[in-house]
């Protein structure tokens, strides 16, 4: 499959693009406790997609200019430290597109940011499927495992 990763862009068709993709697909695939895509809030996911476009979100283009799948991010820091990083919002991917030279496009583009804005950049999997494999593809494109998150919930 034929791809560009790019920037994306405040504008109407990457907005509604991406809301659509992670409204109708990563929320869905999202299985950390059925209370989180039950109580989609369409308001609060705009904002947040505005949010992170207006800090690094990328985006996986096909050939005809559809949204494939995206990566955001936002600026935070921990609790205990004034030092900032980047977090991820969502890293999505529709699962027809998956494969190893798209993932590897989307951190090549993380990791420059990163090496651009001097700040680290946190990426986390917030899927219960196949983790073990996603560990070691995210390791081996460069990226280094920092501990784990466990849920408990319905």
């Amino acid at each position: 499959m034929k791809y560009v990763v790019r920037r994306a862009e405040k504008n109407p068709n990457d907005l509604s693009q991406i809301f659509e993709l992670l409204a109708n697909h990563f929320s869905k695939e999202h299985k950390m406790g059925s209370e989180i895509t039950a109580n989609f809030d369409r308001e609060k996911a705009l904002r947040s997609i505005i949010a992170s476009i207006d800090t690094a979100a990328w985006v996986a283009e096909d050939e005809n200019g559809i949204i494939i799948g995206s990566l955001g991010l936002l600026l935070n820091s921990p609790w205990y430290s004034h030092e900032h990083r980047y977090g991820d919002l969502w890293f999505y991917v529709l699962p027809e597109n998956r494969e190893y030279r798209l993932a590897r496009a989307f951190i090549n583009e993380v990791k420059a940011f990163s090496r651009e804005s001097q700040h680290p950049v946190v990426l986390g999997i917030f899927n219960m499927d196949d983790t073990e494999r996603k560990n070691k593809m995210m390791e081996r494109l460069g990226m280094k495992l920092a501990g784990s998150f466990y849920y408990f919930g319905e």
